[in-house]
């Protein structure tokens, strides 16, 4: 045991205290994979995170083919062809493709599940690969029916010849410390600028609308709780801050180990 301490103990002591902070200064979410994180970048944490449960698991087709076509005021069209079309072309594993409606209103809905980070890039890079412009993106804040705040979502804004649309989308995956492309979502919603439109207003008031109701359909909100080190110390005080600076301490005296005890 002394042999392994002074051969391996400052690099366990490492490892061990940088485990630590990232425990301590994150919330359970962050950890354990009890909640889904719904976020504008695939890879890293932005401002724009919120924590859900999933209505859904959207990782089960045969669960997924349930989901509604038909929400609040908007009914939906499925194309089961196209999707199986989308998931041979682009190798993805789940593909759920809808066209909504809404009076004279209408909205495409597509989410892509897959292991393929490829398939999981940013839209505009497919659309310019199609030929599409983009000519202008950025973020759009929703307010999602019975949520208490808003849920940002990416903007784009692209052109081919005469056709216009705006498209907005978000990532979704399990929860944890590592966004693991694995089990990430992607859904995008976009919608046609009519010929007759000055601008694209009409097109992003559609898809706001859209949004604020399909939201609460596939998520339930979940408020974020505190960092774990905070919760240690407001539910047991002094003994909180004492298992804190132990662990703390214990991987200090694992990195300096062998100043400390070898001869």
């Amino acid at each position: 045991m002394q042999h392994i301490l002074e051969e391996y103990g400052t690099v366990i002591g490492l490892l061990l205290l940088v485990n630590a902070v990232i425990i301590l200064l994150s919330s359970p979410e962050d950890i354990f994979l009890n909640v889904g994180i719904i976020d504008t970048n695939l890879h890293h944490k932005t401002p724009n995170e919120v924590h859900v449960y999933s209505a859904f698991n959207f990782y089960d087709r045969t669960i997924l083919n349930e989901f509604p076509e038909n929400l609040c005021s908007w009914n939906g069209v499925q194309y089961g062809s196209d999707e199986k079309r989308a998931t041979e072309a682009f190798k993805t594993d789940t593909v759920l493709l809808r066209k909504y409606y809404n009076g004279s209103r209408s909205v495409q809905f597509v989410l892509i599940k897959s292991e393929n980070e490829t398939v999981l890039h940013r839209p505009e890079v497919c659309y310019r690969a199609n030929k599409w412009n983009v000519t202008g993106k950025g973020t759009e804040n929703i307010t999602p029916v019975n949520w208490s705040g808003e849920m940002y979502v990416n903007k784009i804004y692209v052109q081919k010849g005469n056709a216009k649309e705006v498209v907005m989308y978000w990532y979704m995956w399990g929860s944890g410390l590592q966004r693991n492309v694995k089990n990430s979502v992607v859904v995008m919603i976009s919608a046609p600028v009519y010929y007759n439109d000055p601008d694209e207003t009409n097109a992003v008031n559609t898809l706001n609308d859209f949004a604020s109701e399909i939201v609460p359909v596939m998520y339930k909100q979940k408020e974020k709780s505190g960092i774990i080190g905070k919760q240690l110390i407001d539910k047991f005080g002094i003994f909180g801050v004492i298992i804190e600076v132990l662990i703390i301490g214990l991987s200090l005296v694992l990195i300096f180990y062998n100043k400390l005890w070898k001869k």
